[in-house]
């Protein structure tokens, strides 16, 4: 079983001795979203910038469910979020041309030494593909949010 992990503030992904860390921790540690997400916190300060965070965890907790229901077999959203009917499309071409394997549970490359939690793997034909869905406000009103 796979465990995820805080180790001096930094995730990591654990099965038996091997412990790897998140690829959102070697992105933020490595790449230039670092920088670029250190300045957008502290222009907009450190208790909104939270406020924000939970924000936008909500939207994409709402989106997944409504995604993973739907490619389950289930109804389509009564009251959808707004993300879901640009989503719509594309949710119903995998709910007919996939399988799902998993959804959002951790997995770990222990050759690539890394680990993550996408939001679903589906079968589709002989191939396993890895999804990970994203909700952007700028998306739902057309405008940049500085």
């Amino acid at each position: 079983m796979i465990s995820v992990c805080d180790v001096g503030g930094k995730r990591y992904y654990q099965e038996g001795s091997t412990r790897v860390p998140s690829v959102t921790q070697v992105l933020a540690d490595t790449g230039p979203r670092r920088w670029g997400l250190e300045r957008w916190a502290r222009d907009l300060g450190a208790e909104n910038a939270a406020a924000v965070g939970n924000i936008a965890a909500a939207r994409g907790q709402q989106l997944h469910a409504e995604i993973l229901l739907r490619l389950s077999g289930g109804p389509r959203p009564e009251v959808p979020s707004v993300w879901w009917t640009s989503l719509e499309p594309t949710v119903e071409l995998l709910r007919r041309t996939s399988q799902v394997v998993m959804a959002e549970r951790p997995i770990i490359d222990p050759l690539r030494g890394y680990g993550g939690t996408p939001d679903l793997v589906l079968r589709m034909g002989r191939r396993l593909v890895l999804l990970d869905w994203k909700t952007s406000v700028d998306a739902v009103k057309g405008e940049k949010l500085h």
